[in-house]
């Protein structure tokens, strides 16, 4: 069974690969450090926001390495009109409803899209993210913390990871909560690293030990890439 390696790039951007497919989210964004690029398969975007997507940076990446380009109607007009994406690398997914997500095959990786609601007072169009690579579920939330409790498919993740928007450590324990509900895996929060309006990787790391969480993995700058079995 292939590994499946695991990268959080900053703010909510990750890269999962299991060395065969290769899948980035919201990596190719403005407070992203660079990174190299040697493979895509899929290059998903939750929403438009400057920390979460670059036109430039998304369409260069799906241009270099053949990526198809997945995210909901907002991106559709700069990717192919300013920067002339093949129409070919995109794929627009947005259902109606939170309800009723979208789900498609993409170059052999299941995907499953909600209509999500971006945290605060912001309001952009905005997606989250399951992900099936061989026998493994991956969700990722983007800026939102809306998860559909009724949908089985959200229960028993092996990866869960969960936006973290705030430098108060009480907060954490919503994520327990979530825990508790969704019984991943592996609980990873987002929206630490470079990002200076939440807590810092080495405080959230600090929180869990204290408090004995189990099951959370705090990925940072300094870490080893997470490996999963």
């Amino acid at each position: 069974m292939d590994k499946v390696r695991i990268n959080v790039l900053g703010v909510e951007a990750v890269k999962i690969s299991n060395g065969q497919q290769t899948i980035f989210i919201d990596a190719f964004a403005d407070e992203i450090p660079p990174f190299r690029v040697e493979t895509a398969d899929l290059i998903l975007v939750t929403h438009d926001d400057g920390d979460h997507f670059s036109v430039e940076k998304a369409a260069q990446a799906a241009k270099t390495t053949g990526a198809t380009i997945v995210g909901p109607p907002s991106i559709a007009y700069p990717l192919l009109v300013d920067e002339q994406l093949p129409h070919e690398q995109l794929v627009i997914l947005y259902p109606n409803q939170f309800k009723e997500p979208a789900a498609q095959d993409i170059r052999g990786i299941n995907i499953k899209v909600y209509q999500t609601e971006h945290d605060g007072d912001w309001h952009p169009v905005h997606v989250s993210y399951l992900i099936e690579i061989g026998a493994k579920r991956f969700y990722h939330t983007g800026d939102s913390s809306m998860m559909d409790e009724d949908d089985p498919d959200l229960k028993d993740l092996d990866v869960l990871f969960h936006v973290f928007n705030t430098k108060e450590a009480s907060q954490i324990a919503r994520l327990e909560e979530v825990q508790k509900k969704f019984t991943p895996r592996t609980l990873i929060p987002i929206h630490l690293l470079h990002c200076s309006w939440t807590m810092t990787v080495a405080d959230f790391r600090s929180e869990v030990e204290q408090r004995g969480l189990k099951g959370f993995v705090v990925l940072g700058e300094e870490n080893q890439p997470f490996e999963m079995s």
